[in-house]
């Protein structure tokens, strides 16, 4: 499969700001923690979560493998070029490791062992990822019907994902379930789809893409037709466990 660009996909970003609901879950990983922890933020994007975390007083680097995004984040919080398959970060270090729709764009079963290594005992793992039941369902499915299999076999199972944070050592893990509404023009929609401010637009095909178009363009003629959609979450949170507790096995 073709690999995604990430400086071009940085560039579609400016058509996918941070919602008041993507804003908020930084505090909900950093809840019930004291003050000034060490927050990983890893395929941190342009820094839209690290400036939650600094606003909530927090310490945060932002990992990503791109220049582009980089440099935007770095207005925003300290950042460092890496992956999530090797955080340059020493072991038990960590009191947060923070990844929101990132992790297939890592090794899974690597990025867990790192995030278990550099979290302190007690320190909490954040995976924010979609699955299956959001690809097959989604808006974009509607009019792209390819994206269901190319993300569906681009993005670890969440389930499964969950199974292995076990297998690494990790106590407790949960899977929760999180939907967000939004909405926008159909102009708008539109506008963002054909800057790429998803990845798999670049994975599809130039037929398929104008394809999707042409029929988007028949149901929404206007442009300034309401688009309504969801987003399915899932999202894994674990903990690496403290004195006493099963070790990495």
């Amino acid at each position: 499969m073709t690999e995604v660009d990430l400086d071009a996909l940085a560039a579609g970003y400016r058509y996918r700001p941070a919602t008041e609901a993507a804003r908020a879950r930084p505090g909900r990983a950093v809840a019930g923690l004291g003050p000034d922890r060490l927050v990983l933020d890893v395929g941190g994007g342009p820094g839209d979560h690290a400036a939650e975390f600094t606003a909530a007083g927090h310490s945060v680097v932002v990992v990503d493998p791109t220049m582009t995004m980089l440099k935007r984040a770095q207005r925003r919080a300290p950042v460092v070029a890496g992956r999530g398959e090797a955080l340059p970060v020493a072991g038990g270090r960590a009191d947060v490791v923070y990844s929101h729709l990132a992790i297939h764009y890592f090794q899974p079963a690597s990025f867990l062992s790192e995030a278990y290594r550099v979290l302190r005992p007690g320190g909490r793992l954040w995976i924010w990822t979609m699955g299956r039941t959001h690809f097959e369902t989604s808006f974009t499915t509607r009019f792209f019907p390819d994206v269901a299999r190319i993300d569906t076999a681009r993005f670890p199972d969440p389930a499964g994902l969950a199974a292995a944070a076990g297998g690494h050592g990790f106590r407790p893990v949960s899977h929760e379930i999180e939907i967000e509404r939004k909405r926008m023009t159909a102009r708008q929609w539109r506008q963002a789809m054909v800057a790429g401010f998803i990845s798999s637009w670049q994975l599809l095909g130039d037929d398929a893409r104008a394809e999707g178009l042409a029929v988007f363009d028949a149901a929404y003629p206007g442009g300034d037709e309401i688009v309504e959609y969801t987003l399915r979450f899932d999202v894994i949170i674990a903990e690496r466990p403290t004195a006493g507790a099963p070790s990495l096995p």
